[in-house]
């Protein structure tokens, strides 16, 4: 078992390196591009295209899942 946790915790350290990795080689191309830009960017926009009705359901029934997840009565065996 201890095994089984060192690899996992050996396979996030290794996610995480090629994450940070990626974001700082990304972050060094996208500030070069940037500082060539002169016009303002566009505020970012919140998207709405999932009706509200369907998301408070959705979110209700996520919370039901995890916390039957939790308690064990859904998967645990």
């Amino acid at each position: 078992m201890a095994r089984l946790v060192l690899f996992a915790l050996f396979v996030l350290i290794a996610a995480l390196a090629v994450m940070a990795l990626l974001a700082a080689t990304g972050r060094a191309r996208t500030g070069a591009r940037a500082a060539d830009r002169t016009a303002a960017t566009l505020p970012a926009r919140q998207e709405d295209s999932m009706p509200g009705t369907i998301r408070t359901i959705a979110y209700a029934a996520l919370l039901l899942l995890l916390t039957g997840v939790a308690t064990g009565v859904i998967g645990g065996g």
